[in-house]
């Protein structure tokens, strides 16, 4: 939040399994969001990130499609307002209305991890491109919250880089290109599933609906075709999940061929542009002393005559 002395100012930060946090509604506090996603993040279920084992929990390894929610996420905010102290209220000795009323400024941040001890040492390492606000965000938290801001206008000052901001937003048309790709793709999975599913449900009804067959019979071939079936729908899935993985994968690529040839065009602009302007000042300067030198000769001449 740019408008915030508690977060204006800062570049970058690692967040690794954060949470998200919102205004309960109707809530008798004020909201303040300090850090927030953009709308490119998704959300993933715990289910999702970690599975339990003989030798307790553990994060699951394989990759989880990214899907984005479309909307922003809230990881930190400033909670400000005033509630009844329960304490005080129960005391009987206090009368004044004044003395019942707590006072609230709190901020909340959805990550432990966000603040643990690798920040601390990167921060004190100083490695070039791992610079990360984490620490500097942490502090500054804890200055607002005590009432003394002198050093945080301080701690923001760093170098500020200027990204490439066709790059950008060409690199963000053809991650949402992508993006389209894969839900088009998963789409058409999801009602080809749907449809060998319906086909299969179709063939068992109408087995179990034959009268020319007894309840026994109607049993055996509804199972025996169930189990033709499915092993043909399975097989059937596991090709549409071959395919949809191939569209996905043909779609990355183009993105990311498209995005490397936006960086060598840029490249090869870097180095052929910049000459240019000096070529130009140098023939212009050429072309005026042999003028003069032209110019010059012919007097030389007039003179000798």
């Amino acid at each position: 939040n740019p408008e915030e002395k508690a977060s204006s100012g800062l570049q970058e930060m690692v967040l690794l399994y954060p949470g998200a946090i919102h205004q309960a509604p109707g809530g008798q506090f004020s909201f303040t969001p300090l850090l927030k996603s953009s709308p490119y993040a998704g959300a993933l279920q715990y289910s999702q990130l970690v599975q339990r084992s003989f030798f307790g929990t553990q994060l699951v390894s394989r990759g989880h499609r990214r899907r984005p929610a479309g909307h922003d996420y809230t990881f930190a905010a400033q909670i400000k307002g005033e509630s009844v102290n329960p304490e005080l209220v129960l005391d009987s000795t206090k009368t004044n209305a004044e003395d019942q009323i707590k006072t609230v400024n709190a901020i909340v941040i959805a990550d432990l991890d966000f603040i643990s001890d690798q920040f601390f040492e990167i921060r004190k390492r100083g490695f070039e491109n791992l610079n990360f606000d984490n620490v500097t965000f942490f502090l500054n938290c804890m200055d607002m919250l005590v009432g003394d801001e002198s050093f945080v206008d301080l701690r923001k000052r760093r170098v500020v880089h200027r990204t490439l901001e066709m790059v950008e937003s060409q690199s963000k048309r053809f991650i949402e290109q992508r993006r389209k790709d894969e839900d088009e793709a998963e789409a058409q999975a999801q009602v080809a599933l749907t449809e060998a599913q319906s086909r299969l449900d179709q063939k068992v009804a109408e087995v179990r609906n034959r009268q020319d067959l007894d309840a026994q019979q109607k049993q055996i071939m509804a199972r025996n075709l169930q189990e033709v079936e499915n092993r043909k729908f399975e097989a059937l899935k596991a090709n549409i999940e071959a395919e949809k993985q191939a569209q996905i994968a043909v779609s990355k690529e183009n993105m990311e061929a498209n995005i490397r040839a936006i960086q060598s065009s840029i490249k090869t602009f870097a180095v052929i542009f910049p000459p240019i302007p000096v070529l130009i000042i140098g023939i212009f300067i050429f072309m005026r002393r042999k003028r003069r030198e032209d110019e010059a000769a012919v007097a030389a001449r007039k003179l000798r005559s």
